[in-house]
């Protein structure tokens, strides 16, 4: 039951017992008939409004149903109201968020608030297009040919009013070390060549006591230099002197050892040359002792005997030949420029045996220019030494000879036999006479050297 027909029977229930029990007697009243009756009456006066009661309590229930059917009307119809409320507030929500996703889609897009073009420019989509005279990409500079920002007014160092050679501020050049002018248009002092200024060789100037006129246009200083001085600054001495800076002749330039020396030394004023091996002469132009035919300058053919004064062919002739081909052949010879040569006598020949003393020069051996005869002046003495026992090499002669160690005619023959002739066999010394028509070794000799 809800609260309005608790009400209603409440209020009835306390309408009854006022009724029943409410009189001058209380509840004791109730004896007499008429009191019965008058209270039947009562009663069924209180039945009736009970009933009464009942049916309004009926119409109350009625209402209150009607009451409650339309409070869940009304609860419905708020519930919709509210569902339709709940969904008009998620619309609105979603509404919300898609505006907010436009604005978030119009802040990407268009960033154009605050103007990022510094108000030099024109923005579009977060883009600026400068206008003239402003540059970058939010116009926060001066283009080219401008300074002053945001002012931008023409640059008085725009073009450079130091063409490159200096540094350009408010119009005024301070010009690097190779450059000077107001404009920087001319080369320091020291400089050359603008408007690529180098250092000036010729500055200061380098020619010193023995030059002058430097001229530096290749990059190095060349002086004009005065005579007997050389090199690019005339500190040293032109060829043909020496001794820098006093540059007096030198015999040593040019180089006057020709083909045949070298390493020339300048001795007090003398040039001597080092000479190839048979050259000799301060200037290497002569033979040495022992050399010939200048300028071969060979080994001389010939050896000069300390001893005996004497010239001797060396080394000897290459063929053998008999006694008049050996005649011959000495009177013939010439050796460069020496032709005073001759077959040699016994005497002569004798001259060169060394280590035998029976047949030196002076020996036992009787044979000799006095002596030519093979029965009187010949003998054991003239053939008494050992075989290749002599003192160069096995042969009796001296070291220097030169040849094969064996029999050489001499010019000496035997008067009584005119066909014979000396000769020296010098493997063992001995001193005998042959026949002509054989054929032996030939030594000339001179007395010339």
């Amino acid at each position: 039951m809800n609260k309005s027909r608790l009400l209603i029977f409440c209020s009835t229930m306390v309408f009854l017992f006022l009724s029943g029990c409410v009189s001058d007697g209380g509840l004791d009243s109730f004896d007499s008939d008429e009191d019965l009756e008058s209270s039947d009456g009562d009663e069924d006066q209180a039945d009736g409004d009970e009933d009464q009661a009942d049916s309004d309590e009926n119409q109350v229930d009625g209402d209150e149903n009607q009451a409650d059917g339309d409070e869940n009307q009304t609860d419905g119809d708020e519930n919709q109201t509210d569902g339709d409320e709940d969904q008009a507030d998620g619309d609105e929500d979603q509404a919300d968020g898609d505006e907010d996703q436009v604005d978030g889609d119009t802040e990407t897009t268009n960033s154009c608030n605050p103007d990022p073009c510094n108000g030099e420019g024109t923005c579009s989509e977060g883009v600026c297009t400068c206008n003239n005279i402003y540059m970058n990409n939010d116009c926060s500079a001066c283009d080219p040919g401008y300074v002053g920002y945001p002012n931008c007014v023409d640059d008085p160092c725009d073009p450079d009013p130091c063409f490159g050679h200096g540094d350009c501020v408010n119009g005024i050049c301070s010009c690097y070390t190779e450059y000077t002018g107001t404009n920087c248009t001319d080369c320091s002092s020291g400089y050359m060549n603008y408007p690529n200024c180098v250092e000036d060789p010729c500055t200061p100037d380098p020619c010193g006591v023995y030059g002058s006129n430097c001229n530096g246009t290749s990059g190095t200083a060349i002086c004009a230099c005065d005579i007997y001085y050389s090199g690019n600054l005339c500190d040293e001495c032109a060829p043909g002197y020496m001794d820098y800076p006093d540059c007096v002749n030198d015999p040593c330039d040019p180089d006057p050892c020709g083909e045949y020396g070298s390493n020339c030394d300048n001795i007090s004023g003398t040039a001597i040359c080092a000479c190839d091996t048979g050259y000799s002469g301060h200037l290497c132009d002569t033979c040495e002792l022992g050399y010939v035919g200048y300028p071969d300058c060979v080994p001389q053919p010939w050896w000069h005997d300390p001893d005996s004064g004497l010239v001797w062919q060396n080394p000897p002739a290459e063929d053998d030949m008999t006694w008049q081909e050996a005649v011959s052949y000495c009177d013939n010879l010439s050796l460069y420029g020496h032709s005073n040569w001759h077959l040699p006598s016994i005497n002569n020949l004798r001259s060169l045996i060394r280590g035998c003393p029976d047949t030196v020069t002076g020996g036992a051996c009787g044979i000799m220019n006095s002596c030519l005869s093979s029965s009187s002046c010949s003998g054991d003495n003239c053939y008494n030494c050992s075989y290749s026992e002599g003192p160069a090499n096995g042969c009796y002669w001296p070291d220097s000879m030169e040849g094969p160690c064996d029999n050489f005619w001499s010019s000496s023959f035997e008067a009584s036999y005119p066909d014979n002739a000396c000769y020296v066999r010098f493997d063992s010394a001995y001193v005998l006479f042959f026949n002509k028509t054989y054929e032996q070794y030939v030594r000339c000799v001179s007395s010339e050297p």
